[in-house]
This record gives C-alpha cells, structure tokens and sequence, in this order.
C-alpha cells in the first residue's frame, strides 16, 4: 500500500511539473501568417535577447540546469525553445539556454 501511495504522489508530481513547463514554453502555431521564429543558437545571450525582443517575443533565459540567469555579452546561446524556424505569433515565450 505504502508503494502505490508513493508511486501516486511521484505521478501527480510530475503531472504537475509538466502542466508548469508547458504553460512556459509556447507551443507552435498552425497560423500561416505568424512568422517564423529566427535561430539564436550561437550567438551571445545579450544579442539574442535583444534580437528576440525586438521581433516581439519574451525571453527567459535559462542556464542548462534551468536555472535563471543573467544576460551576457560573452555566454552563447546553447538553444532555444521552440527552436528556429518554428512559426510563432508574437507575444509567446522563447527560453534560450546560454553556456558558460
């Protein structure tokens, strides 16, 4: 009984847990007339906030333990979610994960 209790509790956690992450990442769009998001991968994390912001999207920028971190001139963009290319309304929310 005590197993069932506990593999339950790990079930709604995790549940839970993905209710959260998916209501931070946008998913794609079928709109055809919302652009294509740009590929920041590579670039600084300054810049590509930047570039990002300016095409209209928020940015949350994440290490790659998910946690926050600060912009930075000399940490790259190591991804992105939703990734490049992906057709994305302004507004919605891009992650960027930066290396050290």
């Amino acid at each position: 009984m005590l197993m069932r209790t506990a593999r339950f509790a790990l079930v709604v956690a995790l549940a839970v847990a993905g209710l959260t992450a998916c209501e931070t990442v946008a998913p794609p769009t079928s709109d055809t007339t919302a652009a294509a998001l740009i590929d920041v991968v590579g670039k600084p994390s300054d810049l590509a906030a930047k570039l990002l912001r300016g095409a209209d999207y928020q940015v949350v920028v994440h290490n790659a333990e998910g946690d926050a971190v600060a912009l930075s001139p000399k940490r790259l963009v190591t991804a992105q979610s939703p990734v490049g290319g992906t057709k994305l309304n302004p507004g919605r929310t891009v992650i960027i994960t930066v290396g050290d």
